[in-house]
Parts: C-alpha cells; sequence; structure tokens
C-alpha cells in the first residue's frame, strides 16, 4: 500500500471550509468495516447533501463516496448544524489534473514522484483527473485527517447521540453491501449484542453494526401529533431529508 499522510491531511485541511466560527468538518465517525464508515459532520451554517458530497470528496480525493440515503440532519442545542451520512470505499481514488504536479511515463501513464504511484488519466463527467485504484486503509486515512484537524476528531464520540434508538421488532432502514454493492432496504430487528444488529432482510438475516442502522419506523399507532408537533418546532429551510422521525425515535 502507497499511503500519503501529507496528501490525505492537507486535502482536509483546505475542504474544511473556515468561517468566523467552525466551519464544516468531521466530528466523529465510526468505521463500519474495512469499506464503510460512517460520519458525523458539523458546520456553523445549515448542512445539505450538496455541501456534504463536495467536502467528502475533496477531503479524500473521490476515494470515499457518500451515501445519499443515509444522510441524516440534526440541530445541535449548541447551535450548531450535525449531519450523519455513511460513504464507502471506492474503487479508485482520483486527483485533478491542473492542482497535480505528476511525470508522463508514457501514453496514458503518470508518476507521482513524491508518493512513487503510477497514476492513469481519465476524464470524469468534463474534467480530467489523475487515478489509481484506491488500496488506502481507512484507519490510516482517518488517522492522517485526526491529526490535521483544528478540532477534535474521534471514533469514541457518542455516536448513540445521532443513531436512532430501535428494540427487537423494530422496523428499520438497513445499511449493507448486497451483490457488492452499497444497499439501503427495509427490515426488522431480530437480535442485538453488544456491537451488531441482528436485522431479517430481503428473505435472509444480516448481522451489521450498530451505526448501519438510518433509520427507525415508527410502531403502528405510534405517528400522532407528536410529528407534527416536531415539524412546527424544527421547521428547517429545506426539509427535504430531514429525519423527524429519528427526532420522535429518541
Amino acid at each position: 500500500m502507497d499511503f500519503d499522510m501529507n496528501r490525505v491531511a492537507n486535502n482536509y485541511s483546505k475542504s474544511k471550509k473556515q468561517d468566523s466560527t467552525l466551519g464544516i468538518g468531521i466530528t466523529s465517525y465510526q468505521k463500519l468495516d474495512k469499506d464503510n464508515i460512517k460520519f458525523i459532520v458539523s458546520s456553523s451554517e445549515e448542512l445539505d447533501l450538496n455541501k456534504i458530497r463536495e467536502f467528502i470528496y475533496s477531503s479524500f480525493d473521490y476515494a470515499l463516496i457518500p451515501v445519499n440515503r443515509s444522510l441524516r440532519r440534526y440541530h445541535g442545542d449548541d447551535k450548531l448544524f450535525y449531519a450523519t451520512v455513511i460513504a464507502h470505499r471506492s474503487p479508485k481514488i482520483c486527483a485533478k489534473v491542473e492542482t497535480s504536479t505528476f511525470v508522463k511515463l508514457n501514453a496514458n501513464s503518470y508518476l507521482n514522484e513524491e508518493m512513487g504511484t503510477v497514476w492513469e488519466k481519465e476524464k470524469i463527467g468534463e474534467e480530467d483527473f489523475y487515478v489509481r485504484q484506491n488500496d488506502e486503509d481507512l484507519d490510516e486515512v482517518m488517522d492522517a485527517i485526526s491529526l490535521s484537524a483544528n478540532i477534535g476528531i474521534s471514533a469514541a464520540f457518542d455516536m448513540t447521540t445521532f443513531n436512532p434508538n430501535y428494540d427487537v421488532g423494530s422496523e428499520v432502514d438497513v445499511y449493507y453491501i448486497k451483490n457488492n454493492k452499497p444497499t439501503i432496504e427495509k427490515g426488522k430487528v431480530t437480535g442485538l449484542s453488544k456491537e451488531n444488529v441482528s436485522v431479517s432482510v430481503g428473505g435472509g438475516k444480516i448481522d451489521v453494526p450498530s451505526g448501519s442502522i438510518v433509520k427507525v419506523y415508527p410502531g403502528k399507532g405510534e405517528e400522532t401529533d407528536v410529528v407534527d408537533f416536531l415539524k412546527k418546532c424544527y421547521n428547517p429551510k429545506s426539509d427535504v431529508d430531514f429525519d423527524y422521525g429519528a427526532l420522535f425515535n429518541k
């Protein structure tokens, strides 16, 4: 594995958009497995899907891809805006041609002299990128970002504050890898342990980390005036993906 800690740290520092208070940044994370990670992202400004996607892409050279349907947003008591989102490992890492210094080896191969890695040039959308296979370790990546962060990033941060509450019998949306593809499907919790959750989904049973539960459905008859009350109280400007159910289930 060829890992460049400085590159990762510099990317994160550039992507962490500073303003007069905090700016957008990673507050904590939960590694679900070697290819999937759940982030708590915080900002002094309201977060939306596009902002979070852009932040994660630029911080990780497109090595991590946010899962759109996993996004949940929250308003903190500290007047900050929070969101949780799961990201999975991309097969390739990208670097923009215009901001990179590479030595051409042949028709389509380029050497990054600092890293000693070989890249190829590809067009993604309307832009040219240098790309290579993504062989970086998530633990090393997060260590590099934690060292560069202006705020503390901790895998030990209490993720339960942002994870939905559920019990055996709860109907949930669960994130898992199905046929080598990131998937979110509705299932039912059948068992609980200290670290994992057993879920009946798609005619089978899977065991996943607690952070893989991205939504809990209210039980029959439970979604009453309380949810309407929450909507009136919180009423964000753009609530397309705002999870009132998560507030209700706290």
